[in-house]
Parts: C-alpha cells; structure tokens; sequence
C-alpha cells in the first residue's frame, strides 16, 4: 500500500509504523479522554492499561 508516495504495508504487514507504539499511543489517549470526561466512563485504575 502507497500513501504519499511511501510504502507503509505490504504482504498485510505495516512496515512503516511501529503498530505497538501506535496501540500504547491510542490506549494512553483514549484513557485521558476518558480521565478528563468523568463519569460512567472513569477508569478505575490512574495508570492507562498495558498489552
């Protein structure tokens, strides 16, 4: 797959990314929004979860 001129897939696989940071970059996002709303949707722990 091109995007921009650049390969970033090829045989299903991304090889431009890193997809874990990726992962641990949206978790960690996605729990500080989450933080931040309040609500039913606080995080029970401070720290985002680990994979």
């Amino acid at each position: 797959m091109l995007i921009d001129g650049r390969i970033v897939k090829q045989d299903r696989t991304m090889v431009s990314h890193d997809t874990a940071k990726v992962v641990r970059n949206a978790v960690a996002s996605a729990h500080a929004v989450r933080t931040r709303a309040g609500g039913v949707l606080t995080p029970t722990s401070p720290t985002p979860p680990t994979f």
